[in-house]
C-alpha cells in the first residue's frame, strides 16, 4: 500500500486532476510550495514520508525556453530549493526527481553539477540519473526526461540499483491505447 501524503500544485486545474486521479482531497493540496519558508512550516505542512517524488519546473532548463536556469526571471528556477528543504527537514528514505534531459548540459553542465553537489554532499544521498523517453519502452510518446533516483546514505546505497532495461525493439502503436467507438 502506498499513500500520497503531500502534493503541491500551483495550477487549479491540475489540483483537480490530482484529486480525480489519485483521490487526494482538493482542499488538502498545497497551493504554493514557496510559502514553506521555515523548517517549522515544513514540519507543520509536510507529513513524514518514505519517498519524495517530485519535479520542478522545466522551463528554466529547457532548450525551448530562455535557459535562465536558477536565475529564471519568473522565479521558477529556484523551486528546486524548496524540494531540497523538504528533503533536508523530512529525510525521506528515497527520492525520485524528474526534469528535462537538458538539465545535464544546461549552462555547460554547471546546473547539473550544482544539483548533484547538493543531493550528494549537502543532503548525503546516493543518486543515479538516467535520461530516457517513454517511446524507448513501447509507449507512444517521445519525451526525453532525466530521472534521478536517490537513497539516504545513512540507510544504504544504490550499488545494486538498476533502471528498467530497455526492450531490444520497443514498438509504439497508438491504436493499442485509443478507446474504440461504441
Amino acid at each position: 500500500n502506498v499513500e500520497c501524503v503531500f502534493v503541491s500544485e500551483l495550477q487549479e486545474d491540475l489540483r483537480h486532476l490530482y484529486e480525480r486521479n489519485y483521490g487526494i482531497p482538493y482542499a488538502r493540496i498545497n497551493t504554493d510550495i514557496t510559502q514553506l519558508l521555515t523548517d517549522e512550516l515544513i514540519e507543520q505542512n509536510v507529513p513524514q514520508h518514505d519517498i519524495l517524488c517530485g519535479g520542478f519546473p522545466c522551463q528554466p532548463f529547457s532548450k525551448a525556453g530562455k535557459q535562465q536556469g536558477f536565475d529564471d526571471e519568473e522565479g521558477r528556477g529556484i523551486l528546486f530549493n524548496y524540494i531540497v528543504n523538504i528533503i533536508r527537514v523530512r529525510r525521506p528514505r528515497y527520492i525520485f526527481l524528474e526534469n528535462v534531459s537538458n538539465l545535464e548540459t544546461h549552462d555547460e553542465g554547471r546546473t547539473w553539477k550544482t544539483i548533484q553537489d547538493i543531493l550528494r554532499n549537502e543532503l548525503n544521498y546516493d543518486i543515479r540519473p538516467v535520461v530516457i523517453s517513454p517511446h524507448e519502452y513501447g509507449y507512444p510518446q517521445y519525451r526525453k526526461r532525466i530521472y534521478i533516483v536517490g537513497i539516504d546514505q545513512n540507510i544504504g546505497n544504490l550499488d545494486n540499483f538498476k533502471f528498467p532495461v530497455k526492450p531490444i525493439k520497443a514498438t509504439c502503436n497508438i491504436n493499442e491505447i485509443l478507446e474504440k467507438e461504441h
